[in-house]
Protein backbone atom coordinates (compact mmCIF):
# COMPACT_ATOMS: atom_id res chain seq x y z
CA UNK A 1 0.00 0.00 0.00
CA UNK A 2 1.21 3.75 -0.43
CA UNK A 3 -0.25 6.95 0.45
CA UNK A 4 -2.45 8.74 -1.89
CA UNK A 5 0.01 11.47 -1.72
CA UNK A 6 2.89 9.19 -3.45
CA UNK A 7 0.89 8.21 -6.71
CA UNK A 8 -0.39 10.45 -9.47
CA UNK A 9 -3.97 10.77 -7.76
CA UNK A 10 -5.71 13.65 -5.95
CA UNK A 11 -8.12 13.82 -2.85
CA UNK A 12 -10.36 16.16 -1.75
CA UNK A 13 -12.34 15.48 1.28
CA UNK A 14 -15.86 16.16 0.50
CA UNK A 15 -17.81 15.12 3.38
CA UNK A 16 -17.72 13.81 6.79
CA UNK A 17 -21.12 11.99 8.52
CA UNK A 18 -21.80 9.86 10.99
CA UNK A 19 -19.25 6.76 10.69
CA UNK A 20 -18.81 7.73 7.03
CA UNK A 21 -16.50 9.95 4.95
CA UNK A 22 -16.61 10.56 1.41
CA UNK A 23 -13.97 11.74 -0.69
CA UNK A 24 -13.38 13.10 -4.47
CA UNK A 25 -10.66 11.31 -6.01
CA UNK A 26 -8.69 12.40 -9.23
CA UNK A 27 -6.25 10.28 -11.20
CA UNK A 28 -4.06 10.69 -14.03
CA UNK A 29 -2.60 7.31 -15.08
CA UNK A 30 -5.48 4.54 -14.93
CA UNK A 31 -5.79 2.68 -11.83
CA UNK A 32 -7.45 -0.59 -10.57
CA UNK A 33 -7.57 -1.31 -7.19
CA UNK A 34 -9.59 -0.05 -3.56
CA UNK A 35 -8.84 2.71 -1.40
CA UNK A 36 -8.43 2.33 2.16
CA UNK A 37 -9.04 4.94 4.96
CA UNK A 38 -8.02 4.98 8.62
CA UNK A 39 -9.25 6.67 11.41
CA UNK A 40 -6.26 8.33 13.75
CA UNK A 41 -6.76 9.68 17.24
CA UNK A 42 -4.95 12.04 18.77
CA UNK A 43 -1.46 10.27 18.79
CA UNK A 44 -1.53 9.10 15.52
CA UNK A 45 -2.68 5.36 16.22
CA UNK A 46 -5.13 3.92 13.86
CA UNK A 47 -8.70 3.31 15.68
CA UNK A 48 -11.16 2.00 12.45
CA UNK A 49 -10.65 1.13 9.13
CA UNK A 50 -12.80 1.38 5.94
CA UNK A 51 -12.23 0.02 2.83
CA UNK A 52 -13.61 1.13 -0.91
CA UNK A 53 -15.24 -1.29 -3.16
CA UNK A 54 -12.83 -2.44 -5.82
CA UNK A 55 -12.31 0.43 -8.33
CA UNK A 56 -11.17 0.34 -11.90
CA UNK A 57 -10.50 4.10 -12.57
CA UNK A 58 -9.49 4.96 -16.82
CA UNK A 59 -6.93 7.49 -17.33
CA UNK A 60 -7.68 11.09 -16.13
CA UNK A 61 -10.50 10.06 -14.17
CA UNK A 62 -12.47 11.37 -11.25
CA UNK A 63 -15.11 9.71 -8.72
CA UNK A 64 -16.39 10.14 -5.63
CA UNK A 65 -15.90 7.24 -2.68
CA UNK A 66 -17.36 6.68 0.16
CA UNK A 67 -16.32 4.73 3.46
CA UNK A 68 -18.59 3.24 5.41
CA UNK A 69 -17.02 2.80 9.30
CA UNK A 70 -17.47 -0.10 11.59
CA UNK A 71 -20.67 0.68 14.21
CA UNK A 72 -18.00 0.55 16.89
CA UNK A 73 -16.01 3.89 16.20
CA UNK A 74 -16.08 6.24 18.43
CA UNK A 75 -16.02 9.42 16.13
CA UNK A 76 -15.31 11.31 19.06
CA UNK A 77 -11.69 10.38 19.61
CA UNK A 78 -10.71 10.71 15.34
CA UNK A 79 -8.33 13.66 14.68
CA UNK A 80 -7.81 12.59 11.60
CA UNK A 81 -8.28 10.51 8.09
CA UNK A 82 -5.54 9.41 5.91
CA UNK A 83 -6.38 7.35 2.70
CA UNK A 84 -4.39 4.68 1.41
CA UNK A 85 -3.95 2.95 -2.32
CA UNK A 86 -3.78 -0.71 -2.71
CA UNK A 87 -3.87 -1.64 -6.35
CA UNK A 88 -4.84 -4.66 -7.65
CA UNK A 89 -1.02 -6.40 -7.01
CA UNK A 90 -1.68 -5.68 -3.73
CA UNK A 91 1.07 -2.99 -3.48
Amino acid sequence: MRPVAASATALTLSKVETKSVTVYLTNQKAFQGQLIAKALNASSQEIGRAVSTPLDLEEDGAKNISFKFDGDLDETLVTKYIIELKDSSGN
